[in-house]
């Protein structure tokens, strides 16, 4: 549960910058600043690696998405989703001490709280695929 709700920063993080043409560094100075007595400085750095390894690597993540979400593209999807799948795939794909169940069942939850009901069925499909892809699964 606690590195839900660093999911959850790096996903907000995501998001302004997806959304809102925030500048990353300040987003991760957000993440940073956030009060000390609610959030342990744990889940800040793992929810700062997320957000910084997204944006490293945004383009193999978003090429990795698109070709495993058949006749969507990435411009075509719910912001939350689109987001949400970065992450997760950014998980599968440069963090192998995260198992794979964790970061796609992590990604549902987030798209169940922050997204429409029908989004829960894609995204565990493109993450699917994702992982076959990466062959982790």
């Amino acid at each position: 549960m606690k590195r839900r709700y660093g999911r959850e920063l790096a996903l907000q993080a995501l998001f302004k910058i997806d959304v809102g043409k925030a500048d990353p560094k300040r987003c991760i100075e957000d993440i940073k600043s956030e009060d000390s007595s609610q959030v342990s400085e744990d889940i800040k750095e793992f929810a700062i690696s997320l957000t910084q390894g997204v944006v490293d690597n945004l383009e193999e993540i978003d090429r990795a998405i698109e070709s495993s979400a058949h006749e969507w593209s990435l411009d075509r999807m719910a912001s939350v989703d689109r987001n949400v799948l970065r992450i997760a795939a950014y998980e599968i794909m440069f963090c192998p001490d995260i198992p794979i169940k964790v970061s796609i069942n992590e990604a549902l939850e987030l798209v169940k709280i922050y997204s429409e009901p029908e989004s829960v069925k894609f995204v565990n499909g493109v993450l699917g695929t994702v992982a076959k892809k990466e062959e982790r699964i």
